[in-house]
C-alpha cells in the first residue's frame, strides 16, 4: 500500500458534492412523500342515503317492503296437517322449536321460529289472533291449540325485519291469523253463514269445529268454537321404550264469541271479543300431565 493512501468505508459515500446533493434532497422528499401516498391511497366508500320506513295501512304488495306469505282458508283445509301449525309448516320461513307440533308438543315447548331466528327463543317472534298477541307474557311461548284451523279465514306471515312496524315482539316477524275478513264496513257484505266440520283418524284422533256469524246491532256477530281430543303415540323409539313410557294424549276445547261494528268508515271499528279455553295433556309418562285454562 502507498504511503499517505486510506480506503474508502464500505457503504458510506465519501465525496463531498454527494454529501451535498443529499443534504438538499432530504427536506424536498419530507415534503412530497406525504402527498404522492395521498394520492396513491384508494378513495373512502361513500355510502349512499338509507331511508327505512314502516307502514300498517293497507298496501299494494308491490309496494310492500319485507315479503308477505299468506295462506288462505283453502290452502289451510287442503293441508293434511291436524293442527294449525303443522299446516302453517309449509311455508319454508316457519319452523317449529320441536319436531314435533301441537299435537304432541308440551305447551312449553310451543313457539315459532321464522327463517331459523332464535329457535329457542319464543319471544322473537309475534303471534296474533284478530290483532291480539298470543304469546306467553313469561315464557313467551304460543299455545296453537288456542287458535282456529278450519276457521281460520287465512294465515299471514311476515318474517325477518319486516315486521319491526309491530313493536319488539316481533323481531323474528310477525304470524297473524284471521277469523274473518278485515277490517269489517258497511261496504263489505252483511249475510249469515255457518260452517261445520268434523274428523277422525288413527290414535283415537277426532275433532269438531264451527263457526257462525250474523248481522246483529247494525254489526256483525260471530260465534267460534272447536273440541279435540286424541289417545295420543308414544314418543320414545320402540327400541329405548320403558315400562314407564306411555302415549302422549291430549284434550282440549274453546269457544270464543264477538260483535264487531264499523261506524262508517273502514278506518275505524269496534270489537267486544270472549273466549273460553281449556286444555289437558299427558307428556310421555304417567306422572307428566298439564292442564291449562283460560
Amino acid at each position: 500500500m502507498r504511503p499517505g493512501f486510506r480506503p474508502a468505508a464500505i457503504g458510506r459515500h465519501t465525496d463531498p458534492n454527494f454529501r451535498r446533493l443529499h443534504r438538499l434532497a432530504l427536506p424536498f422528499l419530507a415534503l412530497i412523500l406525504p402527498a404522492a401516498l395521498d394520492a396513491a391511497a384508494p378513495a373512502p366508500a361513500v355510502l349512499n342515503e338509507i331511508v327505512v320506513s314502516a307502514a300498517r295501512a293497507p298496501q299494494p304488495a308491490e309496494n310492500a317492503a319485507a315479503t308477505v306469505r299468506v295462506l288462505t282458508a283453502d290452502d289451510l283445509a287442503r293441508g293434511p296437517a291436524v293442527t294449525l301449525d303443522g299446516a302453517l309448516r309449509a311455508l319454508p320461513a316457519f319452523g317449529l322449536f320441536r319436531r314435533a307440533d301441537s299435537l304432541a308438543a308440551n305447551p312449553t315447548a310451543q313457539g315459532v321460529s321464522l327463517r331459523g331466528l332464535g329457535p329457542s327463543g319464543a319471544s322473537r317472534s309475534l303471534v296474533l289472533l284478530d290483532g291480539v298477541p298470543l304469546n306467553d307474557p313469561f315464557g313467551g311461548w304460543v299455545a296453537w291449540t288456542k287458535l282456529p284451523r278450519d276457521g281460520a279465514w287465512r294465515a299471514e306471515i311476515v318474517p325477518g325485519g319486516g315486521a319491526t312496524a309491530w313493536g319488539n315482539a316481533a323481531l323474528g316477524g310477525v304470524v297473524q291469523i284471521l277469523t274473518a275478513p278485515e277490517p269489517f264496513s258497511p261496504t263489505h257484505p252483511n249475510v249469515a253463514s255457518a260452517r261445520l266440520s268434523a274428523s277422525g283418524g288413527s290414535f283415537g284422533t277426532r275433532e269438531a269445529e264451527f263457526s257462525a256469524s250474523t248481522p246483529s246491532g247494525g254489526g256483525e256477530a260471530r260465534l267460534l268454537g272447536r273440541a279435540f281430543a286424541t289417545d295420543g303415540y308414544t314418543l320414545v323409539a320402540p327400541e329405548r321404550r320403558g315400562a314407564i313410557d306411555t302415549p302422549a294424549w291430549s284434550r282440549h276445547r274453546w269457544i270464543a264469541a264477538g260483535w264487531r261494528r264499523a261506524p262508517g268508515s273502514d278506518a275505524l271499528g269496534i270489537a267486544v271479543n270472549a273466549r273460553a279455553f281449556d286444555e289437558t295433556r299427558g307428556n310421555g309418562t304417567p306422572y307428566t300431565g298439564n292442564r291449562s285454562r283460560e
